[in-house]
């Protein structure tokens, strides 16, 4: 045999293994490949499900409020066909949604279904934990309950009458869990949705030949390893629980995830493969028939386009100058560089729009490796460091916020275990002002990438808003106990002056049976009274009565304002409305900070015939309150420096707008806090000693019900003054 035939022999073995090797490892590759994509298309279709599963009750909720606030079901509660009628021109707005109004005593009175299916009723309503509550429960309530064999999501709302703010009922909305739900869930993931309560079917999207729902046993689907055949066509499936309010598992959902068309490409591929390395074959055969050195030119042409595109240069283009294998290599050579080069755009408009989403989010969101360095940086975390993202990038996080360097244990924590992490009410000081965050771990779930995501939230406002809650209902708490209180001391209170009265009555000369009761026990009465007025005795008297009126007063003003105030305007004499909150005021004392109105000058310019103006009382005078507590608070941190503390309050005209001064001599205000003074939950004081709601309520009771203006004047070691102008006639 020639030594060129044992070459091209040589050749032919060696292009015949090597392309049997190329194949079996191109067709495996392209078999984990396809397997592998399908795998990950199952997470994150059972991801998106969940999210839209529970973006389902997020929703219920928001609707719940809505409809709750609307002043027609308020109104109406005793009237089931006006609400009904409202409740379904808004058809669209609560499609497949159940809507029950409930009175106090826990009886349907309106109930709307927009749904084939409702499972709620007044059997439930007694019997179901999730639906016990108190008439005077402001609470509002949302979550997964299981009824019998069915499952609904739930969202309670009460029913506040807009006028005077007291619950009239509860809003009930039910959002089944059958099929026409899950076939909403399909048609926004497409992919098949079975759900189950314990081991029943209650809704599935899958349809048999006959069109009819198809229900699978529970165990045979969920304990399904790799794929599942349904008729013709082939699925992955993904299971996620479904859990009550209580966090009792109570169902299961079920993704079922069409790999047909991933299996037909997959075939596809493995034809085209094997049709690509049949070709490779013959052609190395041609090129070892045909090898030269022309051959070898336009190899080292291709083997540098390769190159350049390697370096990331997809504009390289090579001339074609042949029609034949060369030409033809090179054409798809330029194909390819033209494929990559426009995936490399889409990658980049993909990475552009991923950024964006992240950047638009109002929480801090900052990607961390397994080391605590940063990957990822967005918009609001830039804003909070003052590090742009290039600047952050590569940096401890410990190092950029020092506040999670005692996070740090969690942090690996949530990345080994691959758990989420959470950190609810973390502080931190922000320009001498207390903030409060939430911190969320999520573990990086991708195969091969070990880090995580934290998201931060500022939840101050939040925190603020508990807290107030909490000091409203201690306050009502001590109101009611003053009120209490009050009505106690006035009965002794009326014994002793009604005894004082009796004993100046029957001790006076000038009432005739008391001197005929004299003279029969052989007494001069003239002498009796002048001994008492000798010694005082009818003084003192005189005192108790005066000392139990002024007693009396004070206790009538404390109930008076202690009374719930409806916003009813009338008439009202404004001078007697400030001097009755200064005789309530003068009444307090704060053993805290030591201070007491009594020892605090207090200078009344009233104008003489001020008019009647229409107003609230009670909400006005609580106004005028919190003007002379703040002023005392003022005068008390001033205390040594000024030996005169001084209030003065003045009512005069001023045009169509009668005007209240409220004026002390303590430390004043800088500039910046008298701009800063009317907004809510700003305070100078310390923490614990004011909510910073006082001046933001009392600016919306003249402002909004009122509809008159507030504003402050104030120079720092001068005072301070606050004006209210209150419009002389309703508007």
């Amino acid at each position: 045999m020639k030594i060129r035939a044992k070459i091209l022999m040589f050749l032919i073995i060696l292009a015949g293994i090597s392309s049997l090797f190329s194949i079996y490892y191109s067709i495996n590759f392209l078999s984990t490949k396809y397997e592998n994509t399908a795998k990950e298309n199952l997470l994150k279709l059972k991801e998106q499900t969940e999210g839209v599963f529970y973006g389902y009750l997020g929703e219920l909720s928001r609707k719940g409020l809505f409809i709750s606030e609307l002043n027609e079901v308020a109104l109406n509660i005793n009237e089931p066909e006006e609400i009904s009628t409202s409740l379904e021109l808004k058809i669209f707005f609560l499609s497949s949604i159940n809507v029950k109004v409930v009175d106090l005593d826990n009886r349907i009175v309106v109930n709307v279904n927009n749904s084939s299916e409702s499972y709620i009723n007044e059997k439930t309503l007694l019997y179901e934990s999730f639906f016990k509550r108190s008439k005077n429960s402001l609470l509002r309530k949302t979550g997964i309950v299981s009824l019998g064999e069915n499952i609904c999501f739930v969202s309670i709302s009460p029913i506040m009458n807009q006028d005077t703010f007291e619950k009239v009922g509860d809003l009930i909305l039910e959002l089944p869990l059958d099929s026409e739900f899950s076939d909403q869930i399909r048609n926004t993931v497409r992919a098949e949705i079975f759900i189950f309560s314990d081991d029943k079917g209650i809704a599935t999207t899958m349809l048999d030949d006959n069109g009819e729902r198809l229900f699978p046993d529970s165990f045979d689907l969920m304990s399904t390893k790799g794929e599942k055949i349904f008729g013709e066509e082939t699925y992955l499936i993904g299971t996620f629980h479904i859990n009550d309010h209580l966090g009792k598992k109570i169902g299961n959902v079920v993704v079922a995830y069409n790999v047909s068309d991933i299996q037909r490409t997959k075939n596809l591929d493995v034809r085209s493969v094997l049709l690509v390395f049949f070709t490779v074959f013959l052609f190395v055969i041609v090129v070892s028939i045909l090898i030269g050195r022309w051959l070898a030119k336009p190899l080292r042409t291709l083997a540098k386009s390769a190159q350049s595109i390697s370096k990331g240069d997809f504009d390289v283009k090579i001339g074609i100058k042949s029609k034949d294998e060369i030409g033809e290599l090179s054409r798809l050579f330029n194909s390819m560089a033209r494929s990559l080069k426009i995936q490399k755009k889409d990658m980049q408009k993909m990475q552009l729009y991923l950024k964006n989403m992240i950047d638009s989010m109002p929480s801090v969101l900052i990607g961390i490796d397994k080391d605590g360095k940063v990957t990822q940086w967005n918009v609001e975390a830039e804003k909070k460091s003052g590090l742009n993202p290039e600047d952050a990038i590569g940096k401890k996080i410990e190092d950029i916020f020092p506040q999670f360097a005692s996070q740090l244990a969690k942090f690996q924590k949530s990345i080994h275990e691959k758990t989420p992490q959470k950190m609810e009410k973390i502080a931190e000081r922000v320009d001498d002002e207390l903030k409060y965050n939430d911190i969320m771990i999520y573990p990086l779930i991708s195969n091969g990438v070990e880090g995580a995501v934290i998201r931060m939230d500022d939840v101050t406002t939040r925190i603020r808003i508990e807290d107030m809650m909490v000091q409203t209902e201690k306050m009502m708490s001590v109101g009611g106990l003053a009120a209490g209180m009050a009505h106690e001391i006035n009965n002794p209170l009326g014994g002793i002056l009604l005894g004082v009265q009796n004993i100046l009555r029957r001790v006076s000369p000038d009432f005739k049976i008391n001197r005929d009761k004299a003279e029969e026990l052989n007494l001069n009465l003239d002498d009796i009274f002048k001994y008492l007025e000798k010694q005082k005795i009818i003084y003192f008297l005189e005192v108790i009565q005066r000392s139990g009126e002024r007693a009396s007063d004070i206790v009538t003003n404390m109930l008076n304002f202690s009374r719930r105030s409806e916003s009813h305007f009338v008439k009202s004499d404004l001078s007697s409305i400030i001097e009755k909150t200064i005789e309530l005021a003068t009444n307090d004392y704060d053993l805290k900070r030591k201070y007491d109105f009594r020892h605090i000058k207090i200078t009344l310019d009233f104008e003489k015939e001020f008019p009647d103006i229409p107003c609230a009382e009670n909400e006005l005078q609580q106004v005028i309150l919190n003007l002379l507590k703040n002023a005392v608070h003022a005068i008390s941190e001033n205390k040594g420096k000024r030996k005169d503390p001084e209030i003065t309050l003045r009512l005069f005209r001023e045009g169509a707008f009668g005007v209240i001064e409220v004026e002390d001599n303590g430390p004043g205000m800088d500039r910046d806090t008298t701009k800063r003074v009317f907004e809510p939950f700003f305070t100078t004081k310390e923490i614990g000693v004011g909510t910073g709601l006082g001046l933001s309520v009392s600016c919306f009771i003249v402002t909004n019900i009122h509809k008159g203006t507030m504003f402050v004047i104030s120079t720092p070691g001068k005072g301070t003054k606050f004006i209210i102008k209150l419009p002389l006639e309703e508007k």
